[in-house]
Order: structure tokens, then sequence, then C-alpha cells
């Protein structure tokens, strides 16, 4: 297996992790345009694909955030297909992942997962994170 930077053909393979991610529809429109317009020629960001062979099983999503006076990681969008989890996928997505941060001047990186997504958050423990106690919120355009 081998971890490696998204590349347009992936495209079809991110939808249909994505949406098993969120439980809906894969939605191969959205995800060509954020990926063109967030994604492609950028220094900051980057989308790991992690492959078995034959196609991508799992992805990640990752972005810098400049703070001052540290640079964090953002760590988005991790799935490994439901069809190879429990065989080290994850934990290899999640190690490429931090190797790009460190590599990329990341002082940290930060990340968030359902609670529900209890072996995610089991493995993600056992790979070093730390729970942070902290309230998040959000709103959407429009509200």
């Amino acid at each position: 297996m081998t971890t490696r930077h998204a590349t347009e053909s992936d495209l079809p393979r991110m939808a249909e992790l994505l949406a098993e991610l969120r439980g809906e529809e894969p939605d191969l429109q959205a995800v060509r345009s954020q990926f063109e317009n967030q994604f492609v020629g950028k220094d900051r960001t980057v989308v790991l694909v992690l492959d078995d062979s034959s196609k991508p099983v799992g992805m990640a999503a990752l972005n810098l955030v400049y703070k001052l006076p540290k640079v964090e990681c953002r760590l988005d969008e991790v799935v490994v297909s439901s069809a190879v989890r429990s065989q080290g996928y994850g934990s290899e997505l999640i190690v490429a992942c931090e190797a790009w941060a460190w590599e990329n001047g990341a002082d940290m990186m930060d990340f968030t997962s359902r609670p529900s997504r209890e072996a995610a958050n089991a493995l993600y423990q056992k790979l070093g994170f730390e729970l942070r106690g902290t309230n998040v919120y959000t709103k959407k355009r429009g509200n």
C-alpha cells in the first residue's frame, strides 16, 4: 500500500469514499469543483489517497492554517473504505498525514471525529493524539 497526492483521476473514487463517510450519495461534481479550486496547485493544502494496488481505499484532506505564532495542520475528510477497515490502512494514512504536516512546517495537527466513530477515535488515541476539551461551534451561511 502507498500513500500519495490525489490526482484528478482519483476524483470518482474520492466522491465514493466521502459519500461512505457522510452516509449520502456521491457528488462527483462538488468534489471536482472543490478539488480544483482549493487543492490543485496550492502549497498549503493537499489531499492524500491511500492506494491498495488498483484504487484508492482511503483519503484525507490537509490544510495548513497560519496562526500567530504557530502553524496548525487541519486534517479533514479522513476515511478508509469499510471494505478494508481494521487492516492497518487507517494507521498508514494518519502516519502519512503526520509526515506531510511536519515536512510542511506544522507545529501541531488538529481534527475532529464523531464520537460514534469508536474505532477511528481509538486509533487516533493509539497513535498519540489527545482528545482536546473544547466547544465546537458552527454557523452555516445565511443563518
